[in-house]
């Protein structure tokens, strides 16, 4: 009886040995490809069309006038621009796969795609959108009390889903360029994925994911405390950093030990002031102002635009507040006669249509 539970034990065992070793090697055999310096991408003459060659957004400029004599360009740089999110709503992230392709840089632009991508963007042979597998309609509810159970398997699908979007769908690249937040999973990806590829990440911070989820939680929550760990051990790894203001580049350097570039955020000279005739045309066209044209024009009501992602780091109770303030400033003092306002708020988010809602009940 002994030796028979014995001898089970060791097939059993053995068994699991052979099995964790065939998905180790299987692990090697399929790890991603590294990146060699001596191997740059090839940008060729047959990568633009007829049209592309008219067109000074397509990259083929820079290229006629590097390109050796055998028609093709070898890129020194190439760049993994990486968002865990729509990259339509990642403006920044845009404008930096856009400044690399203009310099000759090989850019793979990493993300999802659910909204309009600047049309720089799309029209550069030199950028490559990956997209990203987007999340399943059950992981992305914004239940608080769920919140403990989705958030690991929201984590684990996105894990996977970057990890095959950087390694098995996109060249190896001499940088990659990741947006924080989110930084988790993307910055345990992304560090993994340099590693084999050898690759160097630069991080750009636009906030930090636990300050984010502190607000979600509670600051002294356990996941609070563990996120901020989570973030400084990943910073430390990074090769260089960008911040977004020169407050948050002090606190990197005081809280993670990471030493950052501040790259304020600015608008592209794509954006450029209206004329006054334009700017009539523009309100007499743009639905929402057409019923208000003349009045914004000859000043008597005044026009407020605002972009928001609608999460709780952006308080929009700021702004309707400030207008409920405002109105009620009108109503009290009516020889004043203070300029009615049309408010315009854009975007899209998790805590739209709780605002929806107090907008209505304003109403």
């Amino acid at each position: 009886m002994a030796y028979s539970t014995l001898l089970l034990l060791w097939q059993l065992s053995l068994a699991f040995a052979v099995s964790v070793t065939i998905c180790f090697l299987a692990f090697l055999f399929t790890l991603p490809s590294a990146y060699n310096p001596y191997h740059p991408d090839l940008i060729e003459e047959d990568d633009f069309t007829a049209e592309d060659k008219k067109k000074t957004e397509s990259g083929y400029g820079y290229f006629s006038k590097h390109r050796t004599t055998n028609q093709t360009l070898k890129t020194e740089t190439s760049v993994q621009v990486v968002v865990l999110g729509d990259i339509g709503r990642s403006p920044r992230m845009q404008y930096h796969a856009l400044s690399i392709a203009r310099h000759g840089g090989r850019v793979y632009l990493v993300g999802c795609q659910e909204s309009d991508v600047h049309p720089g963007v799309l029209a550069n042979r030199l950028i490559s959108i990956v997209p990203i597998r987007p999340l399943p309609t059950w992981l992305g509810t914004s239940s608080k009390p769920l919140f403990p159970i989705i958030a690991p398997l929201k984590a684990l699908w996105q894990a996977w889903a970057l990890y095959q979007a950087l390694g098995y769908r996109t060249r190896p690249t001499k940088w990659m360029l990741v947006q924080n937040p989110p930084a988790i999973p993307t910055l345990l990806v992304a560090h993994f994925i340099c590693f084999f590829r050898n690759t160097s990440l630069i991080i750009d911070w636009h906030n930090f994911g636990s300050s984010l989820l502190a607000l979600r939680l509670s600051p002294t929550h356990p996941i609070v405390r563990l996120s901020f760990h989570y973030e400084r051990f990943f910073a430390k790894g990074a090769t260089a950093h960008f911040a977004v203001t020169a407050a948050m580049a002090r606190v990197l350097k005081k809280d993670y030990n990471a030493q950052a570039v501040t790259l304020h955020d600015r608008p592209s000279a794509d954006f450029q002031p209206l004329t006054a005739e334009r700017r009539k045309r523009f309100l007499q066209r743009l639905p929402e102002t057409k019923e208000y044209a003349q009045d914004l024009e000859t000043g008597a009501w005044k026009l407020i635009v605002s972009s928001t992602s609608w999460t709780a780091d952006e308080d929009f109770s700021l702004l309707l507040d400030a207008l409920v303030s405002y109105s009620s400033a009108c109503n009290s003092n009516p020889s004043k006669r203070l300029p009615k306002i049309l408010a315009i708020i854009t975007g899209k988010g998790p805590l739209k249509e709780h605002y929806l809602f107090r907008i209505r009940a304003l109403n």
